[in-house]
């Protein structure tokens, strides 16, 4: 039986209370985050302790991670992301610009999801990962406010490393990623792994229709 608490101020979360909200949870039937959502679970205290504290819970994502068994952290990861998403991005304009340093290196703590945990993941069918990038995209794409890029630099750079990976779903989430990323140099990525592909005979092996796609945004 979950022992995670059913409602709760998630700013005042450890990095482990919150593995433990989002992944100490049922898989059948699948968890209803949209009920749970409704009660407001994002209200943010200190911001620059609560940015901290994500950042620290995806620095160590495998170690958090490694009490639940994938489909939990899987479900986890649908609740978390629009959260998280939704909460970074869509209250920026009651934080203001001076929290902005913070979120490059948040979204650098988030590789280890990908690169060590889900790399190394066996599964048949997953959603949740495959959407990260789609929420972090559409909610740190934030317009005007990010003057100096820095924040789009770190999300491209992020998503580079991903794909450059030797996993075909990490580099899978991050083309999914990519497409959703405002930034001219995502093209210039996604052209270099075409070449990458096809100078390893791997064309063939993927939907390059799709591909452009995500290249074109």
């Amino acid at each position: 039986m979950s022992t995670a608490p059913e409602s709760q101020e998630l700013s005042a979360l450890t990095p482990r209370e919150i593995a433990q909200f989002f992944f100490d949870r049922p898989t059948e039937p699948p968890f209803d985050w949209i009920r749970l959502d409704e009660q407001r679970l994002w209200v943010i205290g200190d911001v620059s302790q609560f940015l901290g504290t994500l950042t620290e819970f995806f620095e160590s994502f495998v170690e958090l991670a490694e009490p639940y068994d994938f489909k939990q952290v899987e479900q986890g990861i649908q609740g978390l992301s629009p959260w998280c998403g939704f909460s970074l991005g869509g209250a920026m304009n009651n934080w203001g610009m001076k929290h902005f340093p913070l979120l490059p290196p948040l979204l650098e703590a988030m590789k280890p999801m990908f690169l060590e945990y889900l790399a190394n993941a066996e599964f048949e069918e997953d959603h949740g990962f495959f959407m990260w990038w789609d929420y972090m995209g559409d909610h740190f794409n934030l317009g005007g406010w990010d003057r100096e890029g820095a924040i789009a630099r770190a999300h491209l750079e992020v998503l580079k490393e991903i794909l450059a990976s030797d996993d075909d779903y990490c580099q899978v989430c991050a083309l999914h990623g990519l497409g959703h990323l405002e930034d001219p140099r995502r093209e210039e990525v996604v052209d270099s792994f075409i070449e990458r592909l096809k100078t390893n005979g791997e064309i063939d092996e993927w939907d390059l229709n799709w591909i452009q796609e995500c290249r074109d945004g």
